[in-house]
């Protein structure tokens, strides 16, 4: 006896093996999130965008107006590309992933 799939031809065979594999084909990677970081109290959330990429950041205005980094930061090469992403504490970077 003939197997059913062979019998209905070597493009539907071919169909039928592209279905299964899109099936169970991990899924194309999208765009990184940009969802608005959660800033700490007393800091506030900004974000830079120059040419494709950009920053994100939260700011801490110290006394004197000085202006420091305060609180989760993320940098991105491109939309899709994350260059780098961290935490800062007054100023000084405390923590990176």
């Amino acid at each position: 006896m003939m197997n059913a799939c062979l019998a209905l031809g070597p493009f539907t065979l071919a169909a039928a093996v592209v279905a299964a594999i899109a099936l169970v084909a991990p899924a194309p990677a999208l765009a990184q999130d940009h969802t608005p970081l959660k800033c700490p109290a007393g800091s506030v959330y900004h974000e830079t965008r120059k040419d494709a990429g950009g920053n994100d950041f939260c700011e801490r205005v110290m006394p004197g107006d000085l202006r420091v980094n305060d609180g989760p930061a993320r940098f991105w090469f491109d939309k899709d590309f994350l260059g780098e992403e961290g935490v800062y504490k007054k100023g000084r970077k405390v923590g990176l992933s």
